[in-house]
């Protein structure tokens, strides 16, 4: 089910190629965790190997109706795991297995039905999809939206007594700051 490397495909010392290749990315997909606010992504057209994970890696993600999302890098025999970091808590494991060794590409209702993106719509009417959903967020205060984002990246790796804890800290603050 596999095959060797071919020989000189190494392409130098591996802690060179992590710090100019891998470490690049990494940096980039540790910003979209650590920023604050509500990242939005928009989807037109196709979503290929990082362009996938960033698409995921969005708080919400609007897919026109015929976007595609694809991991293509096994067709180089790349192995996608920075890819495969940012799917791991968006897509169930079996889904991202079947975008990684298949390399086919899935639509905008298929990255729907797996969690990928948050809504699909018409291509059409995309843009007016997103400005109703930022004035829809413009409604809320920076301090609420940020308290969702923090929420939603910290509460599911906690016991239920912390991310409960956490919850009520969080809104507290928030009606605090009022």
């Amino acid at each position: 089910l596999g095959r060797d490397m071919p020989p000189g495909s190494e392409g130098g010392n591996a802690m060179d190629i992590r710090a100019g290749n891998t470490e690049p990315a990494l940096e980039l997909f540790a910003k979209f965790q650590r920023c604050p606010s509500t990242i939005i992504g928009i989807v037109q057209g196709k979503a290929v190997g990082m362009g996938c994970a960033m698409a995921a890696l969005c708080d919400i993600t609007l897919a026109a109706d015929d976007a595609q999302f694809q991991v293509p890098e096994m067709h180089r025999d790349l192995p996608p795991t920075l890819v495969m970091w940012a799917l791991a808590d968006r897509i169930p494991r079996k889904a991202a297995a079947y975008l990684v060794y298949s390399r086919n590409p899935i639509d905008a209702a298929m990255a729907l039905s797996l969690g990928l993106v948050s809504r699909v719509a018409p291509t059409a009417e995309l843009q007016a999809e997103t400005d109703a959903l930022i004035a829809k967020l413009s409604e809320n205060s920076i301090p609420a939206l940020n308290a969702v984002k923090s929420y939603m990246r910290s509460a599911p790796e906690m016991d239920r007594q912390g991310a409960a804890d956490f919850a009520s800290n969080l809104l507290a603050n928030v009606l605090a700051s009022r």
